[in-house]
């Protein structure tokens, strides 16, 4: 509502919250007169639940936010998951040499497989072009 110059939503019977942002600050509170159910800026009703909860400003000794620790221990966890998956595939395949083998075997007939059904899909959309 940028364009908009002018609002008079006087004697409407609204009511709820005045949506906060953008235009709808700018407007005088005689634009909304007459909705005894109106509450918020730029009326001076305030709505339920605006009162602010006035927080001191250190933190006291176990204080300390619930959720700051719970994130700590999950990203502690993913880490140790991940390092501990990656490294107990990897390592193996880099320090025997038959295991790196049959993981390099499995690898190549994986490829062939995939590629094979390539080609077996491939022929057979030609084949369905074609008649």
């Amino acid at each position: 509502m940028d364009f908009l110059q002018k609002l008079d939503l006087s004697d409407n019977s609204l009511s709820g919250r005045i949506p906060l942002g953008r235009h709808m600050d700018t407007f005088d509170a005689s634009c909304f007169e007459g909705n005894i159910e109106l509450c918020g800026k730029p009326l001076e009703e305030r709505c339920p639940g605006d009162e602010k909860v006035i927080k001191s400003k250190g933190l006291e000794v176990g204080d300390e936010d619930d959720n700051s620790v719970l994130y700590g221990a999950l990203y502690m966890s993913l880490g140790l998951g991940f390092f501990t998956g990656f490294w107990g595939l990897l390592f193996p395949l880099l320090l025997w040499q038959p295991w790196r083998i049959a993981y390099l075997r499995f690898l190549n007939r994986l490829i062939d497989y995939l590629l094979l059904m390539v080609e077996v899909k491939r022929a057979k959309c030609q084949r369905w072009l074609k008649d």
